[in-house]
């Protein structure tokens, strides 16, 4: 194809007010992501939005292979149960394994979907 320009799993984003990490969740407007190295405040740096991942999980919260997850922005973490809060994102991740609830992290699937932020 000649107007193809990449398969579009990973993305360049500039860090917005703080500094991004390797292995952090990054909220893309609607899009979830795993930043793939580090950037200061105002750089650029790439991020996988599909794939497997272990990422932190609200604590106290289980979850089920397959379950629908949300991330909670006000805990910076992946939920399974109760209502989204504004800011939440829903419709972008699964549980890709079971996780007890005394796990500070669980198997994640992004699968690269456009999700939808909570009004």
């Amino acid at each position: 194809m000649r107007n193809s320009v990449q398969p579009g799993n990973v993305i360049e984003v500039a860090a917005a007010d703080a500094a991004v990490v390797p292995g952090q969740v990054v909220v893309i407007g609607a899009i979830l992501a795993v930043a793939n190295g580090s950037a200061a405040a105002g750089e650029s740096y790439n991020a996988t939005r599909g794939g497997v991942f272990e990422l932190p999980k609200v604590g106290g919260a289980a979850f089920t292979q397959g379950q629908p997850l949300y991330w909670d922005a006000s805990a910076g973490a992946f939920a399974g149960t109760g209502a989204p809060a504004a800011g939440d994102i829903t419709g972008a991740a699964v549980a890709w394994g079971d996780a007890v609830s005394g796990a500070t992290s669980a198997l994640v699937l992004l699968p690269g979907l456009l999700g939808t932020v909570v009004a």
